[in-house]
């Protein structure tokens, strides 16, 4: 009896030549729906699992959701992390060994990332950048930087102060150095700006 033979009656004894490729596809599970906070009646993933079950993880999760409610004008900025993409980036936690840690931290960055936009102007720069040319950045009371075109005052990018921050990366963080303001993307893109004295 050859190789090939065994392992066909192998198969066959445990039904796996009875499933045709068409029987597998519908086997396989889809990934879940999008969607922006966690799905506690319906909890798919590993991240959602956690939140659901920890006080601290709901509560953000909770705030997150009454701000996403809000009416929100659209932001028309592929540099701006949409809902989704955050959603993705923040269920990626699970793989990381603080997983409870890595989404304590990502609901406090968009949190507050969501809410900056909505803060009064600590200090204004003009400004010349790499990528989006002549600009206003704001820096507003939770430390986030908004860079919005100067001439239709369009929002570009919003930026997380610089931490020390082990596990979570914001989307974009800025930093302040003399007379420059550098963006740092949280896959390392890098946008430098000039400020205008």
């Amino acid at each position: 009896m050859g190789v090939a033979h065994r392992v066909a009656v192998l198969a066959a004894s445990f039904g796996l030549l009875a499933l045709s490729a068409p029987a597998l596809a519908q086997m396989s599970v889809p990934p879940p729906a999008t969607q922006p906070t966690a799905d506690c009646a319906r909890p798919v993933y590993a991240s959602d699992q956690l939140v659901c079950g920890d006080t601290e993880l709901r509560q953000l999760d909770a705030r997150l959701t009454a701000i996403l409610n809000m009416p929100a004008a659209a932001n028309g900025s592929a540099l701006i992390e949409s809902d989704d993409q955050w959603f993705k980036r923040r269920s990626r936690c699970a793989f990381e060994t603080d997983h409870r840690g890595c989404l304590v931290q990502s609901y406090r960055d968009r949190l507050a990332f969501l809410e900056s936009a909505t803060q009064m102007r600590e200090r204004t720069w003009g400004a010349r950048c790499t990528i989006w040319g002549q600009v206003e950045i704001d820096r507003v009371p939770n430390g986030y930087m908004l860079v919005r075109t100067r001439n239709d005052q369009r929002l570009r990018a919003i930026a997380a102060p610089v931490s020390e921050q082990s596990v979570w990366k914001p989307v974009w963080t800025a930093m302040v150095r003399g007379s420059r303001i550098d963006f740092t993307s949280h896959d390392g893109r890098r946008i430098s700006c000039k400020t205008k004295r």
